[in-house]
């Protein structure tokens, strides 16, 4: 951690409401108003893996952490 502050290199953490497993529905991009099921976070470069319902076929696909939310 100390070799990482005088680096001059900030660590952000991630606090995302969501999990592995749980339904998610994508807000934003290509894919936006599909749901989809998380299968893998990837947070040091914010991407998503998930597998979304195409065409009555299970697709898998990636969005931006940023690109979706938890299904309520």
């Amino acid at each position: 951690a100390e070799e990482v502050k005088k680096l001059g290199v900030e660590v952000k953490s991630v606090k995302l409401s969501y999990d592995i497993g749980e339904t998610v529905k994508i807000i934003d991009g290509p894919l936006a108003n599909l749901t989809g099921k998380v299968e893998s976070i990837d947070t040091d470069n914010k991407i998503v893996k998930l597998t979304v319902s195409m065409f009555g076929r299970e697709t898998p696909a990636e969005a931006n952490l940023d690109q979706i939310e938890p299904v309520m």
